[in-house]
């Protein structure tokens, strides 16, 4: 998957392969695209670049909604009728600018989409171990019905309600509202049942804490990198001509400065 700016123009682009090898089809593709409640998104006329081979693009206009685009290609491979799903996340920002993290030593030869795959991994990562986005990303929760007034999605600081189904059925948004730390509340109750309500919302800090950033960029470079230091960055203790030293641990990265940052931003559970 990929993230994509809200509000801007982008390109999406597909690769054919025939076992390791890059290859044509018999025709361009075509390409239809829907966000993550089913609606069809317009793209432009799928191109094949001038000197590639296996190479197909289209362009999708600016999406003014936080969502997850799935494109499908259609085409036909070797006389086989073939189709190649790609993802993008329409996401408000970035967690931090690529040109950032080539910018780390070791990294200024790394390709656009490694270090675009590490950020996005560094995304999901801290949303995850924190319970909160540190960008404007869209979410889906698939929950079970409380028997309450109360709902708790996965993520705090949720932004915007953009739909509730139960049991497969499109609910009114009027009566319910998002609260900061998490909660999605109802005038009544919600149905009881096991997974049967699926919620759509948009969450996540309108920008990138400053210090987020800053520890995302570590981490990144982490994962593409590895340890170079003589002294792993995760390394429990050290034993030198003074004796044994044990050093300070966190979780969940074993990056000392990253997790000291994510323990201040984590979210207990309420429930």
């Amino acid at each position: 998957m990929q993230q994509i700016l809200r509000n801007t123009a982008f390109t999406m682009e597909v690769r054919v392969y025939q076992g390791s090898t890059l290859t044509d089809l018999a025709a361009d593709p075509t390409v239809a695209v829907v966000d993550d409640q089913g609606t069809v998104v317009s793209a432009g006329a799928v191109t094949k670049p001038g000197g590639t081979t296996g190479t197909y693009q289209a362009t999708i206009a600016a999406v003014t909604a936080l969502t997850t685009l799935t494109a499908t290609w259609s085409g036909t491979l070797v006389g086989n009728p073939i189709t190649i799903e790609t993802t993008y996340e329409v996401v408000g920002t970035h967690l931090f600018s690529l040109a950032d993290l080539k910018a780390v030593s070791g990294l200024s030869a790394e390709t656009d989409g490694r270090l675009a795959a590490a950020r996005l991994a560094v995304c999901d990562e801290f949303g995850s171990w924190c319970g909160i986005d540190f960008i404007p990303r869209p979410r889906y929760d698939i929950l079970d019905g409380s028997g309450t007034d109360t709902l708790w999605l996965s993520r705090s600081r949720p932004t915007a309600l953009v739909a509730v189904e139960i049991d497969g059925v499109a609910q009114s948004l009027v009566d319910m509202d998002l609260y900061e730390y998490g909660a999605l509340k109802v005038a009544g109750s919600w149905t009881p049942g096991n997974r049967n309500t699926e919620v759509f919302y948009e969450a996540g800090y309108d920008r990138p804490p400053s210090d987020v950033a800053r520890v995302a960029i570590i981490r990144a470079a982490d994962q593409i990198l590895g340890d170079s230091n003589t002294i792993s960055s995760r390394a429990m203790g050290s034993t030198n001509e003074f004796g044994n030293i044990r050093f300070a641990s966190y979780k969940p990265t074993g990056l000392p400065d990253v997790d000291a940052v994510l323990e201040r931003y984590r979210r207990p559970q309420v429930r």
